[in-house]
C-alpha cells in the first residue's frame, strides 16, 4: 500500500461535483454555456430519457435535496497518519480510519473510487436509545419538524392537519443517503454492499438503495434470527433483522464460490453455468412427442443408446452419438418440464 502523509492529495477529499460536471461536459459539450449547464439544452439532448412528471414512484422527504448535495460537497478534513500507533507501517497493506464516517468516505473516495470489493454497513437503527457511543436517534423534535416543513408558523400555530409521522424518519434518511451514494461510487464493478437494518427503517432503506443502485441490482434480502428480547410484555416478540445485499450491475456480478465443505463434487453448484437438460421431465406433465434432429448435441463424445420405455424419456429408436452429436433424427416421448425452451433451442440451431 502506498503510504501517504497530510500533504498528499490522496489525504484530502475529491471534488466529486467538479469531476461529475467535467464528465458531463465530455459527453454533452453543447449543454454548456459560459461554463454553466444549460438544463433545457441537456433535456433536449437526452430526449425521452428525461422524466418531467411530478408524480413518480419513489421516496421523498424534507431534506432529501440537501442530503444529495451533501454527498457531493468536498470535505475540508485531512487524513493524519499516526505512525506511532501503527504496526509495521512500512509493510502493512491495511488501513484503519478513525473519524466521522461521512468525512472519512469523502477523503477515501479519491484513492478508492471503484476499487472496493466489499462494503458492510451496520448503521444506527433509529431506535431512540441514548446509551450508545454514537447517536441512535435521528428524530427531530416534533415542534421543530412541523416548523421546518411549514405546518406551523414562527409562533407555533398549526397551519395544516397533515400526517406528521415522517418526523421520526427524515433525519435518519438524510444521514444515510450521502453515505450510500459514496459507498456505491467506491465499489468495484463486481463489488458487493451489505447493509444491516431492522423493521423500523427497513422500508425507507430499501427504497433509497433501489434509487441509488437500481432495483434490479438488489441481489437478496437476508433474514437472520437474532437473540431477541422475549422477556418483556410486547405483543409480538421480534427476533429477526435484515441484511440487504446490492451490487453495481447484476448482469456482470459473478456467482460466488462454494464455501460449504459438505457440498458434494457432483452438485450442480460446482457447474460453471446453469444448464437445463432434456432429461428433466417425467409423467407429471402431459406426455408429448419431440423429435431431436441430426446434429443435436450430446454430453458424450461417442455412445449408443437403445430404445427404451422403462424410464423417461421414452426412446423410439436407437440413438447413435458420434463427435458429440446425434447422427440421425430421434423421437422421444415424455412430459417435458421446459418444452418451449427445447423447441426454441432446436429452432435456433442449438444456440443457447
Amino acid at each position: 500500500m502506498k503510504k501517504i502523509d497530510a500533504t498528499d492529495p490522496l489525504a484530502k477529499s475529491a471534488d466529486i461535483v467538479g469531476e461529475n460536471i467535467e464528465q458531463l461536459r465530455q459527453l454533452f459539450p453543447a449543454a454548456f454555456v459560459e461554463g454553466k449547464v444549460d438544463f433545457e439544452v441537456l433535456k433536449q439532448l437526452l430526449g425521452g430519457a428525461v422524466e418531467e412528471c411530478e408524480e413518480r414512484y419513489g421516496l421523498n422527504w424534507h431534506g432529501k435535496r440537501a442530503a444529495r448535495q451533501l454527498a457531493h460537497a468536498p470535505s475540508t478534513a485531512t487524513l493524519r497518519p499516526l505512525r506511532a500507533k501503527s504496526l509495521r507501517w512500512d509493510e502493512t497493506t491495511n488501513l484503519l480510519i478513525e473519524g466521522e464516517n461521512l468525512e472519512a468516505l469523502k477523503i477515501a473516495h479519491r484513492a478508492l473510487s471503484q476499487r472496493v470489493d466489499f462494503i458492510y454497513i451496520d448503521p444506527p437503527y433509529n431506535t431512540g436509545r441514548n446509551d450508545l457511543v454514537y447517536s441512535d436517534s435521528f428524530t427531530d423534535s416534533f415542534s421543530k419538524y412541523q416548523r421546518i416543513v411549514g405546518r406551523t408558523d414562527d409562533a407555533g400555530q398549526l397551519t395544516t392537519s397533515e400526517n406528521d409521522a415522517g418526523h421520526t424518519h427524515t433525519n435518519w434518511l438524510s444521514m444515510m443517503l450521502p453515505r450510500l451514494v459514496l459507498a456505491r461510487q467506491m465499489l468495484s464493478e463486481d463489488g458487493l454492499l451489505l447493509v444491516s437494518i431492522d423493521d423500523r427503517e427497513f422500508a425507507g432503506l430499501r427504497l433509497i438503495l433501489d434509487e441509488i443502485f437500481g432495483q434490479e441490482n438488489c441481489l437478496a434480502i437476508f433474514n437472520w434470527k437474532t437473540d431477541g428480547n422475549f422477556d418483556n410484555q410486547a405483543k409480538i416478540k421480534i427476533s429477526h433483522e435484515y441484511i440487504l445485499a446490492y451490487c453495481k450491475n447484476v448482469s456482470t456480478f459473478p456467482h460466488p464460490p462454494i464455501v460449504d465443505p459438505s457440498t458434494s463434487e457432483s452438485s450442480k453448484l460446482n457447474n460453471a453455468s446453469i444448464v437445463n437438460t432434456i432429461i428433466k421431465n417425467g409423467p407429471k406433465n402431459p406426455i408429448q412427442q419431440v423429435t431431436l434432429p441430426t446434429g443435436f448435441p450430446a454430453n458424450v463424445e461417442t455412445a449408443e443408446i437403445y430404445p427404451r420405455k422403462d424410464r423417461w424419456p421414452h426412446i423410439d429408436s436407437k440413438v447413435d452419438i458420434q463427435n458429440w452429436i446425434i447422427t440421425s433424427p430421434v423421437i422421444l416421448r415424455s412430459g417435458w418440464s421446459s418444452r418451449d425452451q427445447l423447441d426454441e433451442y432446436i429452432a435456433a440451431g442449438f444456440n443457447p
